[in-house]
């Protein structure tokens, strides 16, 4: 066999080998990052000082805007009204990263054995303007540093209200200019002692938000014995190319 119809075999096997490739779940998730200046702090070393007043936070919240057992709408009043709420697996809000001074928090609502959260969006197309409110509240038991557990209670809540209207479809990116809010975030995580392996109480103004998407590949993604096949049709391939060079060499 000529190396060109040996080399078209094997660029064959590896094209046959990619098509069967398992497709990749089309996961995507939803996320809305409130930033401002903090106003209130009464804290431990979490954000690396106990003095953060007038320092920069960003609190961003990952959420699902399909979960949750409330929907509102308006239209004859002139406010569009839109709610997202539950509890546990039916809590739209998934977790909030909390970044101060350098330093992140954050607070994984999905893993407490007992949470709720909340998403709202309000227009008022007359005007237009436009509100975001997310919350998120959990608790669950920890492992202490000193002995046996821990209650790690956690509770957030951000709004902003905007001279720009939010889109009803969140997954629409909305970033607006101008407009103002706040944020709370509360965490207590109380020993058996009866001391707290962790505690802060923070508040701060939002001075800006936005809202985007983020999602893995779409496209397929080869299982690992296609990659075993593909890896050895390509090192055949080489050691191919190699040979006539040897022989040309003699």
């Amino acid at each position: 066999m000529g190396f060109r119809s040996w080399a078209g075999g094997a660029a064959a096997l590896v094209l046959a080998t990619g098509a069967a490739a398992t497709p990749a779940p089309a996961a995507a998730a939803l996320f809305a990052t409130f930033s401002g200046k903090i106003t209130y702090a009464v804290t431990d070393l979490t954000f690396g000082s106990y003095n953060l007043i007038g320092l920069d936070y960003t609190a961003t919240y990952e959420f699902d805007p399909s979960v949750g057992t409330t929907s509102l709408y308006d239209p004859g009043g002139g406010v569009f009204d839109y709610i997202r709420a539950g509890a546990g697996d039916a809590s739209p809000v998934r977790s909030l990263t909390i970044t101060i001074n350098g330093h992140q928090d954050v607070m994984d609502f999905q893993s407490d054995e007992l949470f709720n959260g909340r998403i709202e969006r309000v227009n008022y197309p007359a005007s237009p303007t436009g509100e975001l409110y997310v919350s998120g509240v959990g608790g669950r038991d920890v492992p202490s540093p000193t002995g046996g557990l821990a209650y790690d209670y956690h509770t957030a809540s951000s709004g902003f209200a905007s001279p720009t209207s939010i889109a009803f479809d969140m997954a629409e990116p909305w970033s607006p200019v101008g407009g103002s809010g706040l944020s709370s975030f509360l965490r207590q995580v109380r020993n058996a002692g009866r001391g707290f392996d962790q505690a802060y109480d923070i508040k701060g103004s939002v001075m800006s938000v936005r809202v985007f998407e983020t999602g893995a590949p779409t496209g397929a993604i080869p299982e690992p014995g296609t990659w075993a096949l593909m890896i050895g049709g390509f090192g055949l391939a080489g050691a191919a190319l190699r040979r006539p060079r040897r022989e040309r060499a003699a």
